[in-house]
């Protein structure tokens, strides 16, 4: 992503399914990798593959190697990118030091996280040098 992100655009299936792998998941940190395309300033989700967090952690998150293959090589196969990382914080929907870090050294990626304190749901894309939060566009419809 060389462009200025500015939204990320997701369907109401796609964040109720979030919602879902939050709940079926807590008190752990639930995770999932976000597939989609770039359409100028716009990351749109195609498509959401949620994870086991490896870490079985509250507080902390690693995506199943296995899910980050598999979403590599679909992305591949269906002229897809992996776009986004979601997790669920038992705190406010914010980058944490550790969220800061891995997303300084992966700055292509749109990072959305939901908060289990109150469900919101931010987003956030690392832009000269720092994390910036972005508008989520909710859409209509879904499958």
């Amino acid at each position: 992503m060389l462009t200025i992100i500015k939204k990320i655009s997701l369907n109401r299936a796609q964040i109720q399914t979030l919602l879902n792998e939050v709940e079926r998941t807590y008190p752990l940190e639930a995770c999932a990798l976000l597939l989609g395309k770039i359409k100028g300033d716009t990351v749109e989700v195609t498509d959401v593959l949620c994870s086991q967090n490896v870490r079985t952690s509250p507080v902390r998150f690693e995506v199943d190697p296995e899910i980050v293959y598999q979403a590599y090589k679909r992305a591949e196969n269906e002229g897809k990118e992996l776009i986004g990382i979601f997790h669920s914080h038992p705190a406010p929907a914010m980058p944490t030091e550790t969220d800061l870090k891995y997303m300084e050294s992966n700055p292509y990626v749109i990072w959305l996280i939901l908060s289990t304190l109150n469900r919101n749901l931010a987003a956030y894309h690392w832009q000269r040098g720092k994390a910036r939060k972005i508008e989520i566009q909710t859409l209509e419809g879904g499958s």
